[in-house]
């Protein structure tokens, strides 16, 4: 087993390195042509101009020496909390991962830099998130108890399409096991 210094060293430097690369591969709204992730999402179930979705994801970690109850979410697990945004071809299009796992989804949105591209038109469309967001003309969320007709097939739409980012988190931690539990404890 490894452990210890050793062990520590390479692993910081590697992650420092993928932080470094971050930016070439991770890039919001993607790749692609605004106009075709938009295409993407529509074909989907007919939602239109959506540019990604959007969701957070915890990740356990062990217990942080100094601000513990900080990192204690909702299910009482330490945990940081990580936001993810897809295209629909489940390509991560932004990450936020710095995030105690106490504190809620949207602040984490609302506090991105992200948040205030798409408020200031810089990109056009926009997200799809479930009900832990606040709904803004920049993220759509489903009606809380849609009446029958119009807001039913809406929600039924959104859901379709924002299924997308829970497939990817889902698919991101089958080929990534360690994101179940990292075996680390955050830098204070």
């Amino acid at each position: 087993m490894l452990q210890g210094f050793s062990v520590v060293r390479p692993i910081t430097t590697a992650c420092l390195a993928l932080k470094l690369f971050l930016p070439i591969f991770v890039v919001f709204p993607g790749h692609k042509p605004l106009r075709v992730i938009k295409e993407e999402f529509h074909r989907i179930a007919g939602f239109p101009n959506v540019v990604g979705c959007i969701d957070g994801t915890h990740i356990p970690i062990i217990a942080p020496s100094e601000n513990e109850g900080d990192y204690v979410n909702r299910r009482s697990i330490h945990s940081i909390n990580v936001q993810i945004i897809c295209d629909a071809a489940h390509v991560i299009t932004n990450v936020e991962a710095k995030w105690p796992g106490s504190v809620h989804d949207s602040r984490i949105f609302r506090e991105s830099t992200l948040s205030n591209r798409l408020q200031s038109g810089e990109v056009v469309g926009f997200l799809l998130g479930d009900r832990g967001y606040p709904c803004q003309p920049t993220l759509m969320t489903p009606y809380p108890e849609p009446e029958a007709g119009p807001q039913q097939r809406f929600n039924q739409a959104h859901n379709r399409t924002r299924a997308r980012v829970e497939m990817t988190i889902g698919l991101l931690k089958a080929r990534f096991q360690c994101l179940r539990h990292l075996r680390v404890r955050p830098v204070t």
